[in-house]
């Protein structure tokens, strides 16, 4: 089921997509911090990987997103979160896959 999503590089036009599914969907009831510009400071830090799958329609709509950050001996992932109606399909499986090369090819 991986091979069903493409998981790319996001770019600073899904901040704000990212952030908002970052307070609805993981930070709820905690206090909104991964705000779109938290998010675009991720996207410019050269140790951190901020990837989205998109939707097939329209190429635009953020389904999933992962954002990791690497340093020489561990990896960490420090969000995770799929839209709703896109839960179950393996979307979360294809990000956190694609993250986990990476890190590997790294030698993390």
């Amino acid at each position: 089921m991986l091979a069903d999503f493409t998981v790319r590089f996001a770019s600073t036009t899904h901040a704000s997509q990212i952030a908002t599914m970052s307070r609805d969907h993981i930070e709820s009831g905690l206090g909104w911090r991964w705000t779109e510009e938290r998010v675009r400071a991720a996207m410019s830090d050269d140790d951190t990987n901020v990837v989205v799958v998109l939707d097939r329609a329209t190429g635009k709509i953020v389904q999933g997103f992962g954002i990791m950050s690497y340093a020489e001996r561990h990896a960490h992932l420090l969000l995770l979160a799929v839209r709703p109606q896109q839960r179950r399909k393996g979307v979360a499986s294809a990000i956190v896959s694609w993250l986990d090369l990476t890190a590997r090819v790294a030698g993390v």
